[in-house]
């Protein structure tokens, strides 16, 4: 919810979407109601021990849930786990997510999708780096868009990432990706 007082003449109002906007033309206060969605991610802070029931990892790639690391939001974290310190490469893990009940505001060109979250390295892992990707697909599982941060170096703090878009048309499936990419320099 937006509130403003303007005090005289014109204003003009945006929430940053271009589909969202409204003028006033006269003294008062106004009050511009953006709907709540809800929280889509399943065990999006990996509280759940059954986090791996929602979040997939492709063959290859396994993750480890810990208390460690000292979560910003939550009890918990995940890590890649590497067959030997000296293994190279990305590890990724993701979830789908169903968008079709939202199809009506998607179609129209008004849905936004926001993911955020934070990703820290490991000091023995220092200059590894973290990405977050959001896929949009179709109804046929089409890739229409992709919305990345790019890979950033990791330091030991939590650092914050975010994807935040226009929800193309036609989507019906988004993918959420966390990718690490373990460069052991």
């Amino acid at each position: 919810e937006l509130k403003a007082h303007i005090s005289h003449g014109d204003g003009f109002w945006s929430t940053g979407d271009s589909s969202l906007t409204t003028t006033v033309n006269s003294s008062g206060t106004y009050y511009f109601d953006m709907q709540d969605k809800k929280q889509l991610l399943q065990s999006a802070s990996f509280e759940q021990s059954s986090y791996g029931t929602y979040w997939k990892s492709p063959t290859g790639s396994n993750w480890t849930r810990t208390g460690s690391y000292s979560p910003i939001d939550s009890t918990y974290s995940i890590y890649p786990t590497y067959a030997s310190a000296a293994t190279l490469g990305i590890s990724e893990i993701y979830q789908d997510v169903d968008v079709s009940f939202d199809s009506l505001d998607i179609d129209s060109g008004i849905s936004k999708i926001s993911v955020t979250g934070y990703m820290r390295g490991v000091v023995r892992y220092a200059r590894d780096e973290g990405q977050l990707v959001v896929d949009y697909y179709d109804a046929n599982d089409v890739l229409l868009a992709q919305n990345a941060t790019g890979f950033k170096e990791l330091s030991d703090n939590w650092d914050y990432l975010n994807s935040s878009r226009t929800t193309p048309k036609t989507t019906r499936k988004v993918r959420v990706r966390l990718l690490v990419n373990k460069t052991n320099l």
